[in-house]
């Protein structure tokens, strides 16, 4: 893993195996506010389900459009 130093230059970037590490707990405090905050649009998440009832398959597509909702949801909300 990368070594973190108190001086944030001292350390460099992380890698990319300690970036899929971190985005693990990411997605799922993620899903979990993103869950609680779509709570109150009814008709997104019905028509999400119903996406994702014949999209599951194709979770290359999901991943695709992950990339961009992410995109706009932190452009609203921020990233936490």
């Amino acid at each position: 893993m990368a070594n973190f130093y108190p001086d944030a230059c001292a350390a460099g970037h992380p890698s990319r195996l300690d970036m899929r590490f971190y985005m693990r707990f990411y997605m799922r405090f993620y899903m979990r506010f993103m869950r609680f905050d779509m709570s109150f649009m009814r008709f997104d998440m019905s028509f999400m389900r119903f996406y994702m009832r014949f999209m599951r398959f194709d979770m290359s597509f999901m991943r695709f459009y992950m990339r961009f909702y992410m995109r706009f949801y932190m452009r609203f909300y921020g990233f936490i």
